[in-house]
């Protein structure tokens, strides 16, 4: 971002210009926080897939038990 600052002259910048900056820098943060929130929820799909369902057998019943593993949850929220 401070690329594209360095790039406008001091004189060129307009409030119009500046409150495009700031647009800039929030859609940034925005997309860096999409990125971050679709990596977790991939992560979490692919545990969910391999997160099984297990039916065994209890010694010397004929009773069925079924197990599985539970996922933790976390809950930080997608805006900053």
């Amino acid at each position: 971002m401070m690329e594209i600052m360095n790039k406008v002259p001091p004189e060129e910048r307009t409030p119009y210009v500046i409150v495009a900056f700031q647009e800039c820098e929030r859609m940034n943060t925005l997309t860096n926080e999409m990125k971050r929130s679709l990596k977790e929820l991939d992560l979490g799909l692919k545990v969910k897939r391999s997160a099984r369902v297990v039916l065994r057998r209890d010694h010397g019943s004929d009773v069925l038990m079924k197990t599985h593993c539970s996922v933790p949850s976390t809950n930080d929220g997608a805006i900053p």
